[in-house]
């Protein structure tokens, strides 16, 4: 949002409201974000006055303004664009509602007061409509219009009231029967639409034009600041980010239910459209949303998922991606990537491999995240929208954007921008909708060796295994037979794709989907 507002040649200033966090002060934050590749085109509005950086939280009267902030901004802000809020799905609904509600109110609050102001936009989400029918085969229409959810008269305030009446005291069964009684998944829609409909009332109440605009699943971006840009492991990113890694080896949601993803630089399009464009209308909702023309299926994301990382036979950038059977249960093969993580964290740490041990330890936590998703990817929801994403790109294409969005991903997430001759820079590459296909993989190896450090010495080496070579086809059992000390927990780990990391394998093929090792110790 900052980068496209600082290429509009009519945006005078643009005032920045950023809080200190976690000992670092406001400005420091904001210059580590300043650093980001996405502002390498106008790094020169940060010195220039065109970027005005004020202290403040949303989540404080006045959104913590000192009073010579607030008196500037009152009487110099024109438009207010809200973007602050917490996407964490499993927030205590309390620390939600003080967050994506009550911050949101503050805000309004300060641009209540301001003395020309045109325009308040307030970025909600396009979920914000209940999904209360359990028929998983059917689709629910979401008009681009406010919800009922809330509507009766007065009783927004009655739910915003009692959670803070009740405040730490909500146990998690009030909670739980509290959201899923208005037929929402979790804490950030059921606050995001709560949150909607108070802030319409205000509005309609001082006269304030407003502007609701609600993405969907946002992606990397198309066009701006580059494509396939993506410095974010939310949401859908975040998926792609622990595949990618080799973390997640669970296909989660439904694989006929169509997911509808937009890139990120074109809901900024929809922001900036509902700030600036002429409506004549004081309320006015868009969805920021692909469509279901421009949607794939969560089976034939995946799908993607599984071919990019084999297109060009890529080096895996910790583990080796793979899919597990879609014949076992989700919270089962969730359990056992996160186990399986735990194990080789482990492992790293006892050969000294510390930094990459604390990572892969990270993205265990992480998984247990992902099962919050399951809601976005079992329920098939029809966006309605009177603006076509084909307005802001004519040759879009999903499959060529999920192709975009993979490449992202692995350059800015995984590897972070580092540039090598098997990860050039994202490029937007109009393929005409190719589909993704599956091969049949297998497992191969070479010449296999493996070396730890012997005890007390920095220098010296053991050898544990050398020169193996072997085929696994996709689907075989193999046993692992041999007495203490042979070498086989070695060859597991290797086999599952730390050799990558460790060095140890050479010529390694495509890692099939199911690999059965059964380890005897002895």
């Amino acid at each position: 949002m900052l980068e496209r507002l600082l290429s509009l040649p009519k945006v005078k200033q643009v005032f920045v409201l950023i809080r200190s966090k976690k000992g670092k002060s406001f400005e420091e934050r904001f210059s580590d974000m300043s650093h980001s590749p996405c502002f390498d085109s106008c790094k020169s509005d940060f010195v220039n006055g065109k970027v005005v950086l004020i202290e403040g939280d949303i989540c404080q009267v006045n959104m913590g303004l000192n009073d010579d902030d607030y008196r500037r901004i009152t009487a110099e802000v024109t438009h207010f664009i809200n973007l602050a809020d917490s996407v964490s799905f499993d927030l205590p609904i309390l620390d939600a509602t003080k967050i994506n509600i009550k911050g949101s109110l503050n805000v309004l609050e300060v641009a209540r007061d301001t003395k020309h102001l045109a325009k308040f936009v307030h970025c909600s989400t396009a979920y914000v409509s209940a999904c209360l029918n359990n028929n998983k085969t059917s689709t629910v229409f979401v008009p681009e219009a406010l919800t009922s959810t809330f509507a009766t008269d007065g009783k927004a305030e009655t739910v915003y009231n009692d959670i803070f009446q009740k405040g730490e005291h909500v146990t998690k069964m009030e909670e739980d029967k509290m959201i899923k009684s208005a037929g929402f998944p979790n804490t950030y829609v059921f606050t995001k639409c709560l949150a909607e409909t108070l802030i319409v009332k205000k509005c309609k109440e001082s006269n304030i034009p407003l502007a609701i605009v609600r993405p969907s699943v946002v992606g990397a971006s198309l066009k701006y600041p580059s494509p396939g840009w993506v410095d974010s492991i939310n949401a859908i990113a975040g998926v792609a980010f622990l595949y990618g890694g080799g973390f997640l080896h669970t296909p989660v949601g439904d694989p006929n239910v169509k997911l509808d993803v937009v890139p990120c630089d074109y809901a900024v399009d929809r922001l900036l459209h509902a700030a600036f464009e002429h409506h004549g209308q004081a309320l006015i909702v868009i969805h920021a949303t692909s469509g279901m023309n421009h949607s794939l299926t969560v089976g034939e994301g995946w799908h993607y998922f599984e071919d990019f990382w084999k297109e060009f036979n890529r080096k895996p950038t910790f583990l080796k991606p793979f899919f597990r059977s879609r014949s076992l249960d989700m919270e089962k093969s969730i359990e056992l990537d996160i186990n399986r993580l735990n194990t080789r964290s482990n492992f790293l740490s006892m050969i000294q491999l510390k930094s990459l041990a604390k990572t892969i330890h990270q993205a265990a936590s992480s998984l247990r995240k992902v099962s919050a998703y399951s809601y976005f990817l079992h329920n098939q929801f029809d966006f309605q929208s009177n603006y076509s994403i084909k307005k802001f790109d004519a040759n879009f294409d999903v499959d060529d954007y999920y192709h975009l969005f993979m490449q992202g991903v692995h350059y800015h997430c995984l590897n972070r921008g580092k540039t090598s001759q098997d990860n050039p820079k994202p490029v937007y590459q109009y393929r005409k909708g190719s589909s993704p296909t599956c091969t049949t993989p297998e497992f191969s190896f070479q010449d296999l060796f493996f070396s730890v450090r012997s005890k007390g010495s920095s220098t010296t080496k053991k050898t544990i295994i050398q020169n193996v070579s072997h085929k696994i086809e996709s689907g075989q059992l193999v046993a692992v037979i041999g007495p203490s000390g042979s070498g086989k927990v070695g060859f597991v780990f290797m086999c599952a794709s730390l050799g990558n990391v460790l060095g140890g394998i050479d010529h390694a093929q495509h890692l099939p989907k199911h690999i059965f090792i059964l380890l005897t110790l002895l």
